[in-house]
């Protein structure tokens, strides 16, 4: 597996999600408290990592980059990776949702409706 640079893996999917890694951060943190800004790339930037090496996460999971206008970023780790991911505050939507139905499709083997204000 290739070399991950944890400072680039930031700054790229910032880019990508149309913000500038200079301008749009308020803070960098992790589950003891903040991170200056300039500390965490002086440091990110030399860290280059084996994402999941031998099963383990190399990056601290609960670090977290939160931006100025609803978005952050969070470490993300499955069973065979380990990587940042954007997420974004909702926005409330305005009409209501005609589909009430709260099912995948593959699991609407039984008809629910009808059965809502069943006691």
């Amino acid at each position: 597996m290739q070399r991950v640079n944890l400072l680039e893996e930031a700054e790229n999917l910032i880019k990508e999600n149309g913000y500038h890694f200079d301008r749009n951060i308020r803070v960098i943190q992790n589950s003891e408290g903040f991170i200056p800004i300039a500390d965490f790339a002086t440091i990110a930037y030399n860290i280059n990592y084996i994402p999941l090496e031998n099963g383990v996460p190399q990056i601290d999971p609960t670090l977290k980059i939160i931006g100025t206008t609803g978005w952050w970023m969070e470490r993300y780790i499955t069973s065979d990776t380990e990587r940042w991911i954007f997420l974004k505050k909702p926005v409330q939507a305005t009409i209501e949702s005609q589909n009430k139905n709260l099912l995948t499709k593959r699991s609407r083997d039984f008809s629910w409706e009808g059965r809502i204000n069943r006691k």
